[in-house]
């Protein structure tokens, strides 16, 4: 298990101008020690860090905000907290680390994207949900279980809808 990253996604070919992007961006907020890890997935880039990466997305979320034309080529930013090896039951142990972060009356829903594996997403959400007894909302949740399957990893977060940045919507004047 590898912990804190970011997944950027961006325009196919431009991985490595909107990594530059963010590098910038990440020192404004703190972050100096990161480090790209190789994907073999166009239009994302996977980013190491060394602090926790829904902080991260928190402050990043507040320069964006009022200047969300900073970044030219990302289109998102999520927060992954771990990484682990996408297999069925690691990735069913990942998840039982997460279940107390969302408290008994919060809602919740699973968001899961997958890439280049052939794990059926509906194997996957009924394996993972089966372990919360929180409410499902999946309009308005209180809280996100954020699964990226990408390819033989999986990244795995619990946050706020907030915690996922799209580029797109605070243009638009979005609130998340």
């Amino acid at each position: 298990m590898i912990l804190m990253h970011l997944l950027i996604s961006t325009p196919r070919n431009l991985e490595n101008p909107a990594y530059n992007e963010m590098k910038v961006l990440l020192r404004e907020v703190g972050v100096t020690e990161i480090e790209k890890k190789p994907l073999l997935i166009s239009g994302l880039v996977l980013i190491k860090l060394t602090k926790d990466p829904i902080a991260v997305v928190r402050d990043l979320r507040a320069i964006l905000k009022d200047d969300p034309w900073r970044l030219k080529v990302v289109y998102k930013i999520k927060p992954l907290e771990i990484l682990v090896d996408t297999r069925l039951d690691l990735l069913g142990e990942a998840v039982d680390e997460f279940v107390s972060r969302i408290q008994p009356d919060e809602s919740f829903k699973i968001e899961l994207r997958r890439r280049f594996h052939n794990i059926k997403s509906e194997v996957l959400i009924a394996e993972l949900a089966q372990r919360f007894e929180n409410p499902v909302d999946l309009e308005n949740p209180k809280k996100i279980l954020l699964v990226e399957v990408l390819g033989s990893n999986t990244g795995i977060a619990v946050c706020l809808p907030t915690d996922i940045i799209s580029l797109q919507s605070l243009r638009n004047g979005s609130k998340i």
